[in-house]
């Protein structure tokens, strides 16, 4: 056993060869993984397989026996599986001397991974349940696993001359299937034919993190646009340029068009929906019916509600937030996070991207309709 001390005197441990030889206890395959529980951090001497890499990150490796080694950093990895399935796996050590690559079980579970073990198998799955390494019971008793690092094609600049590519950045980091759909079912002209890629895009894999939805399917009760209106507000955030801290969205169930306004504190949304309601009351000719929020203060203040009950305006407020809401400004802000982290922009920038991200999004496919919000 050997442990890893930073400057903070931090401790992580990898385990020794199996054979108890007196080799040096990490030597083997450059290109072999171990899967293994006995050390407690992700380990590998190969940098070009790291992405989001911190070599600020330093710590010294210190063998049982008092050798030790340098780790100059540490960084992510994509990788790929037999089956094609891929993941991100986060907070790998780079340690130039050390030959056996390792994936630490305990550090894969903390991330949401699974495993199953029987018939000398080990099956490790991802977030979604998507089986992505398989390793065999090896005679010395370990776990060896070998696996392909994915390709980061956003970052790549032949990326520009595929047309997939080229386009899912355009569109704000959509999904290949999303684009497909556009094309295919004539929602929006101009697209080219959309081919799906066989790698994922590095900065999708990495903000788009899944995570249970809110609910399988929400049901559209509205009739006609404006029945009724979902508002949620989200932040606080990074002082953006125009000294923002959060931003409120609205969006209509019938056609899922949604609007969104950065504000600097959550007490302006009574002014900002009273601005929202004025312009699309205009365009649609029809009146708001029903408002859906959460019970934020900012919903459920004396001033917000006489304004309501002053217009007929029948105000829904959840215990729970509201799904479809939250359901898009989740998509907003994981194609917020992809797009500043593509052009490498600082977070002040968020209030653009956002406002771009909802542009878009109106002008994307959506599960419940069969034309893009901007054109019911």
């Amino acid at each position: 056993m050997v442990t890893v001390t930073d400057e903070e005197e931090s401790k992580a441990h990898i385990t020794e060869n199996d054979n108890g030889s007196d080799q040096d206890p990490l030597v083997g395959e450059e290109e072999g993984w171990y899967l293994d529980t006995g050390c407690s951090n992700h380990v590998t001497s190969n940098k070009k397989w790291l992405i989001n890499y911190d070599s600020s990150k330093k710590s010294t490796i210190r063998f049982a026996d008092s050798r030790t080694v340098k780790s100059e950093g540490i960084g992510d990895m994509l990788i790929k599986g037999k089956n094609g399935n891929q993941a991100l796996i986060t907070g790998v050590m780079y340690v130039p001397n050390v030959h056996t690559n390792v994936l630490n079980i305990g550090q894969l579970v903390e991330k949401g991974f699974t495993m199953t073990l029987g018939n000398n198998q080990m099956n490790v799955y991802n977030e979604e349940s998507k089986l992505v390494l398989c390793a065999t019971l090896s005679q010395s008793r370990t776990f060896p696993v070998k696996f392909e690092s994915s390709n980061s094609h956003c970052l790549a600049s032949e990326a520009i001359h595929d047309a997939a590519w080229l386009w899912h950045l355009r569109y704000g980091h959509l999904n290949f299937k999303g684009l497909s759909d556009l094309k295919n079912k004539d929602m929006v002209h101009g697209l080219p034919e959309i081919r799906v890629p066989k790698d994922m895009c590095r900065n999708c894999l990495v903000d788009k993190q899944a995570r249970k939805s809110f609910a399988d399917h929400i049901a559209v009760r509205a009739r006609d646009k404006l029945d009724i209106v979902h508002s949620d507000v989200c932040g606080p955030f990074t002082e953006s340029l125009g000294g923002n801290r959060y931003f409120v969205s609205f969006v209509d169930e019938f056609s899922r068009m949604m609007w969104v306004y950065p504000m600097k504190t959550k007490d302006e949304v009574l002014v900002v929906f009273q601005r929202f309601k004025a312009v699309v009351e205009k365009q649609a000719g029809r009146k708001i019916n029903v408002l859906r929020s959460d019970g934020g203060g900012e919903y459920t203040s004396h001033n917000f509600r006489s304004f309501c009950k002053k217009e007929g305006i029948s105000h829904e407020v959840t215990p729970q937030h509201n799904g479809v809401c939250e359901t898009r400004n989740t998509t907003i802000m994981k194609m917020t996070r992809c797009m500043l982290k593509e052009k490498k922009l600082p977070k002040s920038f968020w209030g653009e991207a956002v406002t771009t991200a909802c542009y878009v999004l109106n002008r994307s496919a959506t599960k419940c309709l069969d034309k893009v919000p901007e054109a019911v």
